[in-house]
């Protein structure tokens, strides 16, 4: 596993002085720095019960799990909060921080297996947030921090950082969504915007058409649903377990079945390749079209070089009827791990703050090109010819903001779309068959959660 060690600088006199600082600490290990839930020390006496810190120094060490490729540029913003002079950023903490390499979609479950292994902050995929709350290795946001969520991100952000009504998480991006690639030298613009005709230009090139439809591709298999107007909502209480859902994928519903068709139109085209991933476009038998999201951005411009497309999803259209496939929105959040020293606690709400801020989330659009979640960087955030298309889905209602779903619902999803790939009747009682499992498992499922 990577790492990187960075050397905190030894503290300015006037910082570290107790009395030139105002902190403030809360019950809740979250720290507050605002005076809400806690006293404010003031030059060593304090009104909290007697709470005083160990050492004037505020230096800790830390441990920060990052995505792959910010791990140098997350080391160098924390050598940059460390060094900061403006006490409204960080008003004397020192981290020293050894950062690792852990990719969103497994942080989460890192962290809940092994509570006592979580890093100090580490970021996740959205949805994964109930499950850390849940299992007790996600602090809420103290007073300082849900303002500063609450005033400076996009309100879509806003909402996924929250389980119940309570802000747990720190907004990183605003980007998790798909949309297409594609190779201009095979298909049109006038046939990008038809999912049919795509599949057509692809299969008579002798190229492939790329989309994870798999056993792990339930976000994608989603686009179909949600294009025809299939949902499955689940809420949570504060504590992050799930208290109720509601779902419309069930048999009998035309909009299921034309979900399933959108799938097999798909995976019976004859050009399907089940894949997210940009290296397709320069595989053996290549793909001409993608189905993926920023993060294939830079590769696929790469690999299609003087032929790269990029476009907001298409429509399909089965038994006569046309429907356009949509995305869920989500966002990368950066969450801190409950403590036992307020003080540290407070700091890594500081720290937090600092990581999620118009400006290091600029600097991440510019070093990785992800999206920014907080709206300042989002209107700065220009020049990339994904983004661009990622808010044209925005603004064209093709996006579906995402919310929390129970781990297991994800196989259940997916295990619905898998039988419609192997399905060779297409009828509408197979179709009744395969929704009637779905509906069976995930009965089992909320019996399970609860």
């Amino acid at each position: 596993m990577k790492k990187f060690r960075i050397l905190a600088a030894i503290l300015a006199a006037a910082i570290l002085c107790v009395g030139a600082v105002g902190f403030a600490a809360c019950g809740d290990n979250g720290g507050d720095d605002n005076g809400g839930g806690g006293g404010t020390i003031v030059g060593g006496g304090n009104d909290d019960g007697g709470t005083t810190p160990s050492t004037t120094t505020y230096q800790y060490d830390i441990t920060m799990w990052v995505g792959e490729g910010t791990d140098t540029i997350t080391a160098q913003m924390i050598n940059d909060f460390n060094s900061s002079t403006d006490t409204s950023v960080n008003p004397g903490f020192k981290f020293n921080a050894t950062i690792e390499i852990q990719s969103e979609s497994t942080a989460a479950g890192n962290a809940t297996s092994k509570p006592a292994d979580c890093a100090d902050i580490y970021c996740i995929a959205q949805d994964q947030l109930a499950r850390c709350v849940n299992s007790q290795v996600c602090q809420s946001l103290n007073s300082t921090s849900t303002s500063f969520v609450e005033s400076t991100m996009s309100s879509t952000a806003v909402d996924a950082a929250k389980v119940g009504n309570v802000l747990y998480a720190f907004p990183m991006t605003l980007d998790n969504a798909y949309f297409l690639y594609y190779d201009t030298s095979v298909i049109s613009e006038q046939d990008v915007g038809s999912l049919n005709a795509i599949l057509t230009d692809c299969k008579n090139a002798n190229k492939n058409f790329s989309m994870n439809l798999t056993s792990n591709g339930a976000w994608y298999d989603m686009s179909f649903f949600l294009g025809t107007g299939c949902y499955s909502n689940w809420t949570t209480n504060e504590n992050g377990q799930f208290t109720g859902y509601e779902d419309n994928i069930t048999s009998g519903s035309s909009a299921a079945y034309a979900a399933l068709k959108g799938i097999q139109l798909v995976t019976n085209s004859g050009c399907y390749s089940s894949s997210a991933e940009a290296s397709e476009l320069t595989a053996g038998t290549p793909s001409a079209a993608l189905v993926s999201g920023i993060w294939s951005y830079n590769a696929a411009k790469t690999n299609l070089g003087d032929n790269f497309g990029v476009a907001v999803l298409p429509e399909f259209t089965v038994a006569n009827q046309t429907y356009q496939m949509k995305t869920y929105l989500g966002s990368k959040m950066m969450c801190v791990k409950p403590q036992d020293d307020t003080y540290k606690a407070l700091g890594l709400q500081y720290l937090a703050r600092y990581l999620t801020s118009a400006e290091c989330q600029m600097t991440r659009f510019n070093e990785v090109g992800w999206g920014p979640s907080n709206t300042s960087a989002a209107e700065q955030a220009t020049g990339s010819a994904a983004l661009d298309v990622l808010n044209k889905e925005i603004e064209q209602g093709i996006t579906v903001a995402q919310g929390q779903f129970p781990t297991n619902w994800w196989s259940v999803m997916a295990l619905l779309a898998g039988s419609a790939k192997d399905d060779t009747t297409f009828t509408d009682a197979n179709y009744n068959v395969m929704l009637t499992t779905y509906q069976n498992s995930l009965n089992a499922l909320v019996n399970a959660t609860s």
